[in-house]
Order: structure tokens, then sequence, then C-alpha cells
């Protein structure tokens, strides 16, 4: 019995591995084997080798039922066993393998010179086919037997050949073109392309970042780069240079950048000032200060979109009421000299008065005063204002 086992285990790992399902479902099968026979003691009969046959039908993948006719003969003494068994399919890791349970009952008959007599018969085992090519398998299975309540052994061995009708063409079961012989990937999702081996052809990716050219938005992307889903190079802070190129990685949404993904340095920008002191309770400019305004002249002739904030002070002589309007009259005299002069237009200048609330020196000398009663101009260029 363990040389017959071992034997099974041998012919098991040695069976050639196709993809043909056994027994071909919807078909008959036809069974020859060699038949190890283990009788119970009360038999009178020792262990033996007979030939058995049997017919089945396949119903689908997991069921086909077998009737089978084992005759047993020693000196003296002959017995045949008629077996009904249903032929579970268990699914198998293995191409080409299809282990199965055995469950079945049947009947022997035992004749001798002087009695005859027939004991019920119930059985367990496993085994497997082994599809051999051409509509042949390799067939082989163990089972435990009680013959009228006694327990025995049986074993066989041999060859089935399905009968039934002919395909007529192989079968290719995920419906990808590659019959189940020659496919290597059996399990092909519906309609994807597939090459001579069954398998899915993977969609083109001519650029090789991973997005397939059909989802590819920038399909010319340089190799080994980094992309986002569309198949794009990234840009980290988004400011339109790609991350391979930006010198500045950084930058601030929504920034203006130059091609370096950089923001621009801003433009070089001039300033000039002018200052000019008033009499007491006067908002009449100076001439002693008409040099200072030539040169603010000649400062927007370079810069004719320049813009000037002019504010005027006073001291604190008088009412905060009277020094605040004298100081907007002082602040409004630079402007509209400024103005009156074709230099700046009107938009362009900012008139604002502090009256007497922002001194720069002590209100309580007369050269402190004297400070105090100013009008100052800054005029910049066009550039520090945007």
């Amino acid at each position: 019995m363990k040389r017959f086992t071992a034997g099974l285990l041998s012919l098991l790992i040695a069976a050639t591995a196709v993809a043909e399902e056994q027994p071909i479902p919807g078909e008959w099968f036809v069974s020859l084997t060699a038949a190890y026979l283990d009788p119970p003691p009360d038999f009178m009969m020792g262990s033996t080798v007979e030939p058995a046959v049997g017919v089945g039908y396949a119903f689908n993948d997991d069921l086909a039922i077998e009737l089978q006719w084992i005759p047993w003969q020693a000196s003296g003494t002959d017995a045949d066993s008629v077996w009904v068994t249903g032929l579970i399919d268990l699914d198998s890791s293995y191409a080409g393998i299809d282990p199965y349970i055995a469950v079945g009952v049947g009947s022997a008959k035992l004749e001798s010179n002087v009695s005859s007599s027939r004991e019920e018969q119930a059985f367990l085992g496993v085994g497997f086919f082994a599809d051999l090519g051409n509509r042949w398998a390799l067939r082989a299975d163990v089972r435990a037997v009680s013959t009228g309540g006694e327990a025995h052994g049986f074993a066989q061995v041999g060859l089935t050949r399905s009968i039934g009708r002919v395909a007529s063409k192989p079968r290719d079961d995920d419906q990808d073109g590659v019959v189940n012989r020659d496919d290597a990937c059996p399990d092909t999702p519906a309609g994807q392309p597939v090459d001579s081996r069954g398998c899915v052809i993977p969609p083109a990716d001519r650029d090789g970042d991973g997005v397939v050219d059909a989802n590819d938005r920038c399909p010319n992307t340089p190799p080994n780069v980094p992309v986002d889903a569309r198949g794009c190079e990234l840009d980290s802070d988004r400011d339109g240079v790609v991350d391979r190129l930006d010198q500045c990685p950084d930058t601030p949404r929504g920034a203006e950048v130059d091609a370096r993904g950089c923001e621009p340095e801003p433009a070089e920008v001039e300033v000039t000032e002018l200052s000019v002191e008033f009499d007491v309770d006067s908002s009449r400019i100076p001439a002693a200060v008409d040099r200072d305004f030539a040169r603010v002249y000649r400062f927007l002739e370079r810069h004719p979109n320049a813009r000037a904030a002019v504010e005027g002070h006073t001291d604190s002589t008088g009412s905060a009421a009277y020094n605040q309007g004298l100081s907007e009259r002082r602040a409004q005299a630079i402007a509209d000299r400024l103005i009156d002069a074709g230099r700046l237009s009107s938009d362009r200048v900012e008139v604002v008065g502090h009256g007497e609330s922002k001194p720069i020196a002590a209100n309580e000398t007369a050269e402190g005063r004297q400070r105090n009663r100013r009008a100052t101009a800054v005029i910049a260029s066009e550039e520090q204002q945007d």
C-alpha cells in the first residue's frame, strides 16, 4: 500500500500540465484502471490487484457521476462490486491537474463453492485527473471502503477517455482569442487587447513617464522626470515654470516670475526731495528756493511719469484749526508751482496738511518755530508706485 501511494504521488508530480478540464464538462467518459483491493478478513480473500471499468458523465466543472464495475478473484471465491460514485471537483493551483473527492455507495456480491451473499458498501476517498491531451487523462484515487460494516482499503490508477461530443474548436474560457491550451494568462479581463500568449498588452506610453498616451497631456516629457497624473512635469509652486527649470522653487502663489521661475528684481527707483520754509503766517514760496525747484524740474524731465507727495506744516502759534488750513495752503502752493510749470499733472500730486501736529523742532524758540513753518515734497519715479 505504501509503494502504491508513493507511485500515485510520483504520477501526480510528473503529469503534464495543460489547460483542459477533466473530465470534460458535458461529455461522457470511460475509465479503465488497475484496482488494488484489500478486502475484509471475513471475505477469506487476500489483497489483490484487478482491472476495473467504469462509465460516467461530467455535468459541469464541479460534478461528475460514475458507474464502476470491479471484479475480485481468488482461489475458491469470486466477487464483484458495482459502485455509483460522485466525483466532486476541487480547485487546483496546477494547470491540467483536477483533484476530486470521491463519495458513493454500492454492493459487493461474493460467490464460493458453498455459498453466495451480497454486502452493501459505502466509501469516501480523494483522487485526481491529469490531462494528457487529445481527450485522454491519467486518473488515480484512494478510498476508505465499508463493506458490511467492515472497513478496508481501495486504490486505483489508470486512464480515462472522453467520448461525448467533439468540441467544434478549442476552449477559450476568457474569450480573449487565445485558446486555453496556449493561454499563459487565463483570466484576462473582457475586452483587453492581448498578445500571442493571451496576456494583456500594456497601453502605449511613448515617453515612458508612466502615464499612457491616451491620458498623457504632455506626451514628450524628458526621460526620468517626475510627472503628475496628466503626464506633465511637476510645477510645485505653480508659477508656470516646471520644477526641473525652476531656480526659485518657493515663489509665492500668483507672483510674476521670469523664465528661471524667479520674481524679477525691482527696477531701480530714483527719488528727489524738496523742502521749503515759510515766513510767519504765510504760504508764499520764498525766491531763495528757486534753485531747488530747478533741480526738481530736471528730475521730472528724466521721469515724466513721476509722482509727488507734498506735506504742509506750521508752528504752534495760533489756533489748531487755523494752523491746519495754513499747512494745507503751504502744501498746495508747492503743488501748484510744480503743476503750473508743466512738470506734473494734477492727478500725480498728493497734497496733505498736518497743521502743527508734526513739528521737527521745539516751538519754544524762534529758530525751532522757523523750522516747523515748512512744506516738503517727495518726488519718486513711477517704478516706486507700482
